[in-house]
C-alpha cells in the first residue's frame, strides 16, 4: 500500500526505514525531531492527504 503511494518498492521502502531507525539510534536530535513529527501526524490522523 505504501509502495504503490509513493511508487517505490518494497524493498526501497524497508531500506530508507532501516537507515532512519538506525539514525535515531544514533543522534538525539534527530530522534527528538523524528518523535514531534510522529506525535503531530498522531495529533492530525484525522485529516487526509488528497492527491
Amino acid at each position: 500500500m505504501v509502495e504503490e503511494h509513493f511508487k517505490r518498492d518494497t524493498a526501497v521502502i524497508s531500506r530508507g526505514i532501516r537507515k532512519v531507525e538506525k539514525k535515531r539510534g544514533e543522534e538525539e536530535a534527530f530522534d527528538s525531531r523524528v518523535s514531534k513529527v510522529e506525535e503531530a501526524t498522531k495529533e492530525n490522523k484525522k485529516r487526509k492527504i488528497v492527491n
